[in-house]
């Protein structure tokens, strides 16, 4: 956030236009409510991030009954979420996306031997096509293909590794680096080759700056997240 109103300000005294900071829209930023309110994100990337806080107080309250003895327990509560999707279509809701996280858990119920090898492929396919159906094919492709990924290849290479480590960096930092680059720059470019290297351009500069985002905060706030846990 800090470093986007930076950035926004910076801008502001490029185009000569006033800056200010609006105390409201920043509280709705930090408690991911701007969706619900008349502010705009600072920065786009952000409602991804309104609906995975939605998700991790979904999922505390559901573990419960997704994790039950009972099978019938744990079928009817991924079939509730799944049907969710439909019931509730507004798209700043977590239920919006409901089919997504459901390849996820059903992932998690056959890894912890709660689901048979035959009914996760079968929910998988279901999960496909409902995803498909409300959120279009190339996010259904996306999460089959991820949830494969997870769930079946074993990479452990030091390159993917660090990749791995600096990924979430790179998530929140890409689009203030890389997005800012291209729209700097994009104007002077004037062929196919040029376009080619300011994407390579912005796309490294992009990983090196989410690697010491990751190395000077990131993992530092991790580690001071951990000492609590240790305490508590």
């Amino acid at each position: 956030m800090i470093a986007v109103l930076v950035v926004g300000f910076l801008f502001s005294l490029k185009n000569n236009e006033p800056f200010r900071i609006e105390i409201a829209r920043v509280l709705h930023h930090i408690i991911y409510t701007i969706p619900f309110t008349e502010f705009e994100w600072y920065n786009t990337i952000y409602w991804t991030l309104a609906i995975e806080f939605q998700y991790y107080i979904l999922i505390a309250l559901m573990f419960p009954f997704l994790v039950a003895k009972n099978v019938w327990i744990r079928l009817t509560t991924i079939i509730a979420f799944g049907a969710s999707a439909i019931l509730l279509k507004d798209t700043n809701l977590v239920f919006h996306f409901a089919p997504v996280f459901l390849m996820g858990m059903v992932l998690f119920l056959w890894k912890t031997n709660k689901m048979s090898l035959e009914l996760f492929a079968l929910f998988i396919v279901l999960l496909f096509a409902l995803t498909m159906w409300v959120n279009g094919l190339e996010i259904a492709i996306a999460g089959v293909l991820t949830t494969y990924v997870i769930g079946f290849v074993e990479i452990n290479k030091e390159i993917f590794n660090r990749f791995g480590d600096i990924s979430y960096s790179l998530y929140l930092t890409h689009g203030l680096v890389g997005g800012n680059v291209l729209y700097l720059l994009n104007r002077y470019t004037f062929n196919y080759t040029q376009s080619f290297f300011l994407i390579l351009g912005a796309l490294v500069l992009s990983l090196v700056v989410s690697y010491f985002f990751w190395r000077w905060i990131e993992k530092p706030s991790k580690d001071i997240s951990k000492k609590i846990e240790k305490r508590q």
